[in-house]
């Protein structure tokens, strides 16, 4: 584990960048199961898509991969985007085909273009930033 005084470093550069909040835990306590890819291909239609199986490493690469590190830091971010209970519950099958209802798309579209933009400006180039960070903590 790292020590107090650089986990505090890293979270107060977290909150410069715009986190909500970080955790900082050992990986053997992440639960990587087996059966995680068949939870995507049975029970969610947004399986192939290019972030899902089978285009992402699999579960032993995974777990091969975890194992290199002791600890992991979980990142909140800070987003202003709000979610309508239809859109949340329907989002990777709204993404394939999109909702009839003009409402519902329309709150979808938005959603979608807060993400991005959320993602293209605050959390991938903050992200990068703590990696640089840990990695000059050691």
């Amino acid at each position: 584990m790292i020590s107090n005084e650089n986990y505090r470093k890293l979270e107060e550069k977290a909150k410069e960048l715009g986190a909500k909040s970080v955790r900082l835990f050992p990986t053997e306590d992440i639960v990587v199961e087996d059966r995680t890819v068949l939870k995507c291909i049975f029970g969610c239609s947004g399986y192939g898509s290019h972030v899902c199986p089978p285009y992402i490493p699999t579960v032993s690469e995974f777990k091969k991969m975890l194992a290199d590190y002791e600890c992991a830091l979980l990142v909140e971010w800070k987003s202003e985007n709000v979610f309508s209970r239809e859109v949340s519950e329907n989002f990777i099958k709204f993404s394939v085909k999109p909702p009839e209802d003009e409402a519902v798309k329309q709150q979808f579209q938005n959603n979608m273009k807060t993400i991005m933009k959320d993602r293209k400006e605050i959390i991938q180039p903050g992200v990068l930033e703590l990696e640089k960070l840990a990695w000059t903590l050691g």
